[in-house]
């Protein structure tokens, strides 16, 4: 009898963690399992900068060797970075590199965005998360800034 009851009893304490455990998954998300290098990069949805906004996600790029900077115009280092990234892109593109840089800017600075990329000449594919830093690309692959 008492064999029986600690026996359900371990089995309730699993359960309890074992719940725990995936409720701890789907609050945290991807803060208990970071990406790491040689993960499968998390698929993401932004838009283009153009009058009629498209959707693009990274999906649409499968079987293409893709370079993603998440970045945002008043992100000092970004600004440092970006001339070397149109080097990259312009280097390298014709061989087959897609540069796809995704802003996070706050939701309805697209023109903003549009005279950051007229300013520093960039060529590459540019996207706007428009959820800003609350959305998908930064929360997926875990910015900060």
């Amino acid at each position: 009898m008492i064999g029986r009851r600690r026996i359900a009893i371990l089995l309730g304490a699993a359960g309890l963690v074992a719940g725990g455990l995936v409720a701890g998954k789907r609050i945290l998300g991807t803060e208990l399992s970071p990406l790491g290098v040689g993960d499968e990069a998390p698929d993401f949805s932004a838009v283009t900068l153009d009058p009629a906004p498209r959707e693009q996600s990274l999906a649409q790029y499968r079987g293409q060797v893709v370079m993603i900077n998440i970045w945002a115009t008043w992100c000092l280092p970004c600004r440092v970075e970006m001339p070397s990234i149109e080097q990259l892109h312009q280097a390298y593109g014709p061989r087959g590199l897609k540069v796809v840089a995704v802003s996070v800017d706050d939701p309805g600075t697209d023109e903003q965005i549009r005279d950051f990329v007229k300013q520093y000449g960039l060529t590459f594919e540019i996207l706007h998360d428009p959820r800003g830093q609350e959305g998908d690309v930064s929360r997926l692959y875990q910015t900060t800034g």
